[in-house]
């Protein structure tokens, strides 16, 4: 009855225990190279005059891309921008150079992260629900490790939504990947912690089970 007990106390910490990581991740990894971006769960992504952002995928080797934790290049024919997998997100060929917007379904974020790769200064500015504004900016990284960006809302304001955008004068010419938030209702999945946690409720249990077999 103990064990058991301990059992459920560990699968319950792994749903209730915080962690440093993001409620979600949008890693792109679903979509179809040249595609829009248009199915993504609870966020919209397009540029500001209207049209949906990309999807690239550095398989084809259609792109001067390199993926970091793949570490992998396809075309090395150019300065290269770095991503993690094989997919990643642009503002497309018939965007202007004023961003992306990410608008969220529900405006109840408190924080964002983005990874970002630039031939120019990349700027996340994230619109809050109280008009205000937060900014952050990151220089450039071609031919480097991607880099990750981060707003986070103060105590009693939210995210309504965030654009993405390089220098307006250097066009599209950044990529993003590996989209980070807590905005409810956006491509949930399982943070490391609790999935670490619960994993290791089923191996406890399973300890149980076999002992008392013996």
């Amino acid at each position: 009855m103990k064990r058991l007990l301990m059992v459920m106390l560990i699968m319950g910490l792994a749903i209730l225990v915080p962690s440093g990581a993001s409620a979600w991740c949008i890693n792109f990894e679903n979509g179809v190279d040249g595609h829009p971006a248009d199915d993504i769960q609870g966020v919209s992504i397009r540029s500001l005059d209207g049209f949906d952002s990309i999807y690239g995928d550095s398989r084809t080797s259609l792109y001067n891309t390199y993926s970091d934790d793949l570490d992998m290049g396809w075309n090395d024919w150019a300065p290269q921008y770095h991503h993690n997998g094989d997919f990643w997100l642009w503002a497309g060929p018939n965007a202007t150079a004023e961003g992306v917007k990410a608008d969220f379904v529900h405006k109840d974020g408190t924080f964002f992260s983005a990874g970002y790769s630039s031939c120019s200064d990349f700027y996340l500015e994230a619109h809050l629900t109280d008009a205000s504004v937060l900014s952050v900016v990151g220089g450039c990284d071609l031919s480097a490790p991607m880099r990750t960006l981060t707003v986070s809302a103060a105590a009693g304001t939210f995210i309504d939504y965030v654009v993405l955008r390089g220098e307006v004068n250097s066009g599209n010419m950044w990529l993003v990947d590996d989209l980070r938030g807590d905005a409810t209702g956006v491509n949930p999945v399982p943070e490391p912690a609790s999935v670490a946690l619960l994993g290791l409720g089923i191996a406890v249990l399973g300890l149980v089970r076999g002992r008392r077999r013996t």
